[in-house]
């Protein structure tokens, strides 16, 4: 019994000293675990700010129809024209043509616009073009789309623009305030104006003024934020279609004369063959209008995120090809230190076979080890660095970086940590396998 318990006292004690070797022989693998995670963090959350704030939100076989003398830079101007417009012509032709499933139309109100609206007690008013465009448009891009319509009597709806949060974040951010996420601002309470020459037909829920001073009429109206969108990238904001036709209606019918009240400014159409798109923007290159297509920015978006991924999995790539001859020459040193005690288990009949698998699940579990503690070295580190970030690069403070806490993650570092402690054993394992019993022994 002594005898039973002191083999195994002593085989534990080996076992120990093997282990503790192999943590530090394999430490390398804790930064390049560590250095993974932060990159698969930073990567993850530039990327989904790229994907729902920069880019839009169209679909390969969604695109864009301007009119041809339409700039691409123009749709970024506060001019409240908005660059060209369609004429009644083109709008009738589009919808005419069978290219596409689905056909929606970008219209604009002519009249000005003043939002008015209240934050931290300071009051702001700023002129704002309103769009619309049919709700169907907005399905599977916004939750509770089918609920954007106008009801008199209760507050507009708005989609604002995605970029508008990013810009009030960093305003916020500058100014030492809390920053907002979009379900923070879903239903915040603003007011418009509407200014148009004669007094529109009175409805429920607006407050008309005639100012004699200016001789225009003001048309009061509450509104309330609905969502965030990155469908368009002009700037303004997109309420219910059945509003501005309800609204033009009645200002059409007190003007005493005929005016739409609106004008079209470009189409959102789906293609039903991406394959005869070049067909199909002849058509309309013939027609005076032009195409626009999220593919070619997401396409150089991709391409910028290839040369990152690229250069840090280079980096990823030599750090792991460092440790791996590092825990090589460890574990042989380890081997040759140790040759005496493992030529005594091939003299007790441990069989070669059993030796290696012994010596590389050995390496597995410190490199599992490692692989938990890089996980979570790693989710620290970013987020202590995501909380100070923005102090140091301030152009980005509208960036929400999240840490990979999710179970996937998890299983990635602690296997991608185990296979490259792993596989570094292995040819020491199989020189350990093999060592000269006589020689061993003499030694």
């Amino acid at each position: 019994m002594v005898h039973l318990l002191r083999s195994i006292y002593y085989g534990l004690r080996s076992s120990f000293k093997s282990i503790i070797t192999s943590f530090f022989s394999s430490f390398g693998i804790l930064f390049i675990i560590t250095f993974l995670i932060i990159y698969l963090s930073f990567r993850t959350s530039i990327s989904d700010f790229i994907d729902e704030n920069l880019l839009g939100s169209l679909e390969i076989d969604e695109i864009e129809i301007l009119p041809i003398n339409e700039k691409a830079d123009n749709v970024y101007a506060a001019s409240s024209r908005q660059g060209a417009k369609l004429t009644i012509d083109q709008v009738k032709a589009v919808r005419e043509m069978d290219d596409f499933s689905e056909v929606f139309t970008l219209i604009m109100l002519d009249y000005r616009v003043r939002l008015r609206g209240e934050m931290f007690g300071n009051r702001s008013t700023m002129i704002l073009p309103l769009f619309a465009i049919e709700p169907e448009f907005f399905k599977n891009k916004i939750p509770k789309w089918d609920q954007f319509y106008y009801k008199p009597g209760r507050p507009l709806k708005l989609i604002a623009p995605k970029f508008t949060l990013v810009m009030l974040n960093n305003y916020l951010y500058f100014n030492g305030l809390p920053q907002f996420k979009i379900e923070d601002l879903k239903g915040f309470p603003m007011e418009i104006q509407i200014e148009t020459l004669k007094s529109p037909r009175p409805f429920p829920g607006a407050k008309i003024e005639f100012k004699e001073d200016k001789g225009k009429t003001h048309t009061d109206l509450d509104v309330s934020v609905f969502s965030f969108t990155n469908v368009t990238e002009r700037i303004g904001a997109i309420v219910p279609m059945d509003f501005i036709t309800y609204f033009s209606k009645r200002a059409e019918v007190s003007s005493g004369r005929w005016k739409r009240g609106y004008h079209y400014l470009q189409f959102y159409a789906k293609v039903k063959d991406i394959k005869k798109l070049p067909e199909t923007v002849d058509k309309l290159e013939k027609l005076g209008l032009q195409v626009k297509s999220d593919r070619g920015i997401a396409d150089k978006a991709n391409q910028v995120m290839k040369i990152i991924d690229a250069f840090s999995l280079t980096i990823v790539g030599i750090l792991i090809l460092l440790t791996i001859v590092s825990i090589f020459n460890a574990n042989l040193n380890v081997v040759y230190h140790m040759s005496h005690k493992f030529s005594l288990t091939r003299i007790l009949g441990v069989t070669k076979i059993r030796i290696i698998i012994t010596f590389i699940v050995e390496a597995a579990i410190v490199g599992a080890i490692y692989g938990i503690i890089g996980y979570y070295a790693g989710n620290y580190l970013f987020s202590y660095a995501a909380e100070s970030i923005s102090s140091f690069l301030p152009d980005i403070a509208g960036i929400e970086f999240v840490a990979q806490r999710n179970r996937e993650v998890f299983m990635i570092a602690m296997g991608l940590s185990a296979l490259v402690s792993a596989s570094s054993a292995l040819l020491p394992a199989i020189f350990a396998s093999n060592i000269n019993l006589f020689k061993a022994v003499r030694r």
